[in-house]
């Protein structure tokens, strides 16, 4: 019988990597920077329509739904020669959309696609609508009248609901643009990566201090209704859940479908069991600064993630 070859593991270190020429090195590093990613991290995937509502190319249709990842933290504090490098890449390439652990984002125009398909059951289309788990929709669209409550019955699975803000200090109104930041001009590299976008949550002094004021017109089917209010964030974020638990409640009162009840509500406490989250887009995920420390390629360096 011929034995197994034994394969020794491979090694955890490469103490001779420093001594490389600085071509072979900065080629290692600038591969290593731009592999997909061998972990799944949480991640923000935008919604994003190919072809827009009422546009004359057809029916409204969205583009694949991906999530861009950040660069690896674990490259960017090993040495300046590797966060140059690293820094300077592109980004790493997309994965797809995880509704199981990914945050759903949904502007205006999103909003009402999904919905449109959600009220039309089209699983057999878009199956992994019912699968959403974590969503996070403008300012705008949480004063939607009924579509957002109606939108939870057909959402299952849901756990989070996050409403981005404007961010930014001082007072907000209520349509100001809460759209994902655009990366500037040349900062990306070549390739098909993009900067990962990334959602961050207020603290709660954050969600206290800042304020909203909103004076609108909100077109209903009896006729316009002017909308004037004015609240802080932590004040607003408690007005979409009580306004989503009210809903909830005069349905499962009417329902005799046990079936349409959503898993998400709370027999027992009459509550959607659901977590809000107030969100900010975070414009400097992957701003990384060294330590006063000064190294060549491979040395150890201290490092500090502002994220």
């Amino acid at each position: 019988m011929t034995p197994t070859p034994v394969v020794p593991p491979a090694p955890a270190n490469f103490p001779a990597f420093p001594r490389l020429p600085a071509d072979i090195r900065q080629e290692i590093w600038r591969s290593a920077s731009t592999a997909p990613s061998t972990t799944t991290v949480p991640g923000v995937c935008i919604l994003t329509l190919a072809i827009p509502i009422g546009s004359p190319l057809g029916r409204a249709q969205h583009a694949p739904l991906v999530v861009h990842t950040r660069r690896n933290p674990s490259l960017l504090g090993t040495s300046t020669e590797a966060y140059d490098i690293t820094a300077s890449s592109a980004p790493p390439p997309p994965r797809p959309f995880n509704p199981e652990i990914d945050t759903l984002f949904l502007g205006p125009s999103e909003f009402i696609y999904f919905t449109d398909h959600l009220t039309r059951r089209d699983e057999a289309e878009i199956p992994w609508f019912p699968e959403i788990r974590h969503l996070a929709l403008t300012l705008t669209v949480v004063e939607r009248g009924m579509a957002l409550p109606m939108a939870m019955m057909d959402l299952h699975r849901l756990e989070t609901v996050g409403v981005v803000y404007p961010g930014g200090e001082g007072g907000w109104d209520f349509e100001m643009d809460t759209s994902p930041p655009v990366s500037a001009e040349g900062e990306e590299g070549e390739g098909e990566g993009e900067e990962a976008k990334v959602l961050r949550e207020l603290t709660e002094d954050e969600a206290k201090g800042c304020v909203i004021e909103a004076d609108y017109v909100f077109e209903m089917h009896g006729g316009d209704q002017r909308i004037v209010w004015r609240r802080n964030v932590r004040e607003h974020i408690g007005y979409v859940a009580a306004t989503l638990g009210d809903f909830m409640r005069r349905v499962v009162a009417m329902e005799n479908d046990e079936k349409r009840i959503p898993p998400t509500w709370d027999k027992r406490n009459g509550m959607l069991k659901l977590k809000y989250r107030a969100l900010v887009w975070d414009e400097g995920t992957e701003r990384l600064e060294f330590g006063s420390k000064e190294g060549g390629g491979g040395d150890e360096e201290d490092w500090v993630d502002e994220d």
